[in-house]
């Protein structure tokens, strides 16, 4: 006779490091419980596997070992990560009648029925819940499920017999593990048979199944339903099935992501472009556009499946050439982008669960060039509506000041010199009197007349006063082609 009594570990996926294994990542998971299997174990491979949270467990075979008629306890031994093994043996007595080498996990013979008595009946029952009766898992959070099979008497089990397991098919379910003690065949990616083997009536079996649903891929407040169902040896389902039939369902929970909204180098004063000679009009061939950098960050393993910004643009600025080809529009002073994602664990299951959209503007005509001498401020508020696999939709907003300048390179600095007399290299100077409302002590510098034959042997100079004290952290020098 064999029941849930081979020893071969049966599961998909990857291999066996532990029972539990929580791989959360860079993700946040809140309320992941930890759990102890103890595995009971009698001579003929009678196995009863039994969950124990973790903050429960005490590591003594006093307070672990179970009271089995027949056999006592004598070793609790540690098998694995989280995983104990207790040993019973027979105890000796006088005229007990010889019984069949038991082979079923869990299984207590309990029947005084005559075994000729007919059968009327069907009198096997499958229940099943998960452990701790918790329903609401976060998503990536490992999840146990047990069940318990009883066969009543005069009812049995015949060779041949086995559990199919059904696993849900509406999520992408993940590290399937079941008890150690199972024979389990794989029929495909979401079917299992336990296979049961001869149960005599009057006995009872249990065992676990351990599963976790994939991030990001896993629909927020979908609910999924693992079905176990009782099969005879000739592949019929035991009837009646309401009773041989056993579902357990748990409600998958998973945050949502936000935006940030930043300068694409992550500098808040830009100088996007520079005066003709004498500084009184702007080089119009050399304006450069202002490129926003849209961040989504999605650190509570959010489905995502689609983004859709509405950034709100300042009068004057509008889409450059690039952003139209991407797949922006404008209305008025709302740019449009949407990103539809088929699948977001490649996209956000990695570094730090971010993923970036680029909007790039031409802000000419936004201001003036007195205005952009002096710097002006502009504020891009980006409201975002995310669309998770579920269809549940969830809003954010991010916004960012940045300050555009145009900077005259032509200006008499104070060295003396003529800066646009022909044959001249102007000596520079950088005054912080010209940067005192630049709190990020940022100095924009241009020296003219730099071209691919000039021999530019020019010093940059850092100087201070009493009155406009420098402090120079870090210097980086970047040398425009225009």
């Amino acid at each position: 006779m064999m029941f849930l009594g081979n020893t071969n570990l049966a599961h998909a996926g990857e291999s066996d490091s532990g029972f539990n294994r929580t791989e959360t990542g860079d993700s946040t998971v809140a309320n992941t419980q930890e759990f102890v299997m103890v595995t009971h174990e009698k001579p003929g491979g009678v196995v009863e596997d039994v969950v124990i949270l973790k903050s429960k467990f005490s590591e003594s075979l006093d307070q672990l070992k179970k009271d089995y008629p027949g056999f006592t306890a004598t070793r609790l031994q540690l098998v694995g990560t989280n995983k104990y093994k207790i040993t019973y043996t027979p105890v000796t007595t006088t005229n007990q009648p010889s019984s069949t080498t038991e082979s079923v996990t869990n299984i207590e013979n309990s029947n005084n029925t005559n075994s000729t008595q007919p059968i009327t009946e069907n009198r096997v029952s499958l229940q099943g819940h998960l452990v701790e009766k918790q329903t609401e898992y976060n998503v990536g959070e490992q999840i146990i499920s047990t069940f318990r099979l009883d066969v009543s008497a005069p009812s049995k089990l015949e060779e041949g017999s086995y559990i199919l397991v059904n696993l849900p098919a509406n999520e992408p379910i993940t590290d399937v593990q079941f008890g150690t003690a199972l024979r389990v065949e794989k029929v495909n990616d979401t079917q299992y048979k336990i296979h049961t083997g001869e149960v005599p009536s009057g006995s009872y079996a249990s065992f676990n199944i351990s599963y976790k649903f994939d991030k990001y891929r896993t629909g927020r407040n979908s609910q999924t339903t693992i079905t176990a169902q009782v099969v005879d040896k000739t592949g019929a389902a035991i009837t009646p099935t309401t009773s041989t039939t056993a579902r357990v369902t748990n409600t998958n929970k998973s945050g949502y992501a936000n935006i940030s909204v930043d300068s694409e180098s992550g500098a808040r004063d830009l100088a996007l472009f520079s005066t003709n000679a004498p500084g009184d009009t702007i080089d119009e061939s050399k304006n450069k556009e202002l490129v926003l950098k849209l961040t989504t960050f999605n650190k509570e393993t959010s489905a995502v499946n689609k983004i859709v910004h509405e950034v709100t643009l300042p009068t004057g600025a509008v889409l450059s050439q690039a952003s139209i080809t991407a797949g922006w529009t404008q209305d008025g002073n709302i740019a449009r982008y949407t990103r539809n994602i088929s699948d977001a664990k490649p996209v956000f299951d990695q570094g730090n669960n971010t993923s970036d959209d680029t909007l790039r503007i031409n802000i000419r005509q936004a201001g003036t060039l007195e205005e952009f001498l002096k710097g002006k401020e502009f504020t891009f508020t980006d409201n975002v509506t995310y669309t998770d696999k579920s269809g549940e939709t969830n809003t954010s907003q991010g916004s960012s000041s940045l300050v555009v300048k145009a900077v005259n390179p032509y200006k008499d600095n104070g060295g003396g010199a003529t800066p646009n007399a022909a044959g001249k290299q102007p000596p520079l100077v950088i005054n912080n009197f010209t940067n005192e409302q630049n709190h990020e002590n940022r100095v924009n510098i241009a020296i003219p007349g730099i071209t691919p034959e000039t021999d530019d042997k020019r010093i940059i100079v850092f100087w201070r006063s009493v009155d406009t004290p420098t402090k120079v952290k870090e210097v980086e020098l970047t040398i425009d082609s225009d």
